[in-house]
């Protein structure tokens, strides 16, 4: 998602600190530190913060193929796939042992719902099997079914677990919980696909995981499997929301002195293919330092109403620095509470000086 979590997070917190924040009043006096002026900067202007926070479209969370199948594709065969283990992922006390397949033929094939499943150790005795409708669905994020187009020519699979390389889009990836208190080793994953695909085996050199519900007194579980629909690999479900590709930047003074108001520009610049509408028009807080809110204000849209893809639009900002900043190497971050930016922060370096 181009960072966007990462983005997300730094944006709750932004927001989170601005809570507090107080509108910084208009200076009385002169800028004291100024860049060069841009003719077509928009001015800036006092605004109070309105506390709105405008959120990334989501997509409707319909279950259909990303991948359009095309009519007359034929059901996957055992025989033209294969299949590898994925890694392990852990949350709250669950174990993901996801299984992803490829298809090594020449030509598109496609797999929609369950397989049966059988977990074998190295001598062919079963140690768990999930068949059926019981037990479907697991604690993580799965699909629903939809149609999942295998192509030709995808990326081959990881040649260990957890190599830290994702499926490919055009494979089909399935979420496994497999628990047994015993924590036996399993060596292969027998699966019987839908729609008469016939049988493939998948290497499986894992052991079952260890559930907490083994330390409780009482019966203790063994071979328990939760498995997945077959899904579209490379694809996050439910759909992820659209971040705009908008790059913010600062053009600022090198210096300021304490008490004195810096005079700077923030350039906005859109590289998404849609147009950035700013309505409801955002706030934006200025940090100095150790990301302590200075002020918080919203942006001067009225001149602008949307940024066309490939249009960058400069704004002038004014910052009282507090008189009590103390001197020596700081930073100045701008960020746009926006959550429908990508990355909505940009920072310059700023040095604090008594001359």
């Amino acid at each position: 998602m181009r960072g966007a979590l990462g983005a997300a997070a730094l944006v709750v917190v932004l927001a989170s600190a601005a809570c507090g924040a107080q509108p910084t009043a208009a200076p009385s006096a002169p800028p004291s530190a100024r860049p060069s002026r841009s003719a077509s900067a928009i001015a800036w202007l006092p605004l109070p913060a309105a506390h709105r926070y405008p959120p990334a479209p989501t997509p409707p969370a319909i279950p259909r193929p990303p991948i359009p199948v095309p009519p007359a594709t034929p059901a996957c065969q055992a025989g033209q796939l294969e299949g590898a283990s994925a890694g392990e992922g852990a949350a709250t006390g669950h174990v993901n042992m996801p299984i992803v397949l490829r298809n090594r033929g020449a030509a598109a094939c496609v797999l929609a719902g369950w397989a049966d499943l059988r977990i074998l150790d190295g001598h062919g005795q079963v140690l768990a099997a999930a068949v059926g409708t019981a037990n479907r669905g697991t604690f993580f994020v799965d699909w629903p079914k939809v149609a999942v187009l295998l192509t030709p020519n995808t990326p081959p699979l990881p040649a260990r677990p957890g190599s830290g390389r994702p499926p490919s889009r055009g494979q089909a990836v399935m979420n496994l919980e497999w628990y047994d208190c015993r924590q036996p080793q399993a060596a292969v994953l027998v699966m019987d696909l839908p729609a008469g695909g016939g049988r493939l085996r998948v290497p499986f050199d894992r052991k079952a995981a260890y559930s907490p519900v083994c330390d409780n007194p009482g019966p203790k579980p063994a071979g328990t499997v939760a498995w997945g629909p077959l899904s579209p690999a490379g694809f996050p479900w439910p759909p992820a929301p659209h971040y705009l590709d908008v790059r913010v930047g600062i053009h600022a003074p090198a210096s300021v002195r304490p008490g004195a108001t810096l005079a700077y520009q923030v350039t906005l610049t859109n590289r998404d293919h849609g147009s950035y509408r700013l309505d409801p028009c955002p706030d934006y807080n200025e940090f100095l330092g150790r990301k302590d809110v200075v002020a918080s204000y919203q942006l001067n849209c009225q001149p602008v109403g949307a940024i066309a893809p490939g249009q960058r639009v400069t704004f002038q900002m004014q910052l009282a620095i507090p008189s009590t900043t103390a001197t020596g190497p700081n930073r100045l971050i701008w960020a746009l509470l926006d959550g429908r930016i990508a990355t909505p922060v940009a920072t310059a370096p700023l040095t604090i000086t008594d001359r």
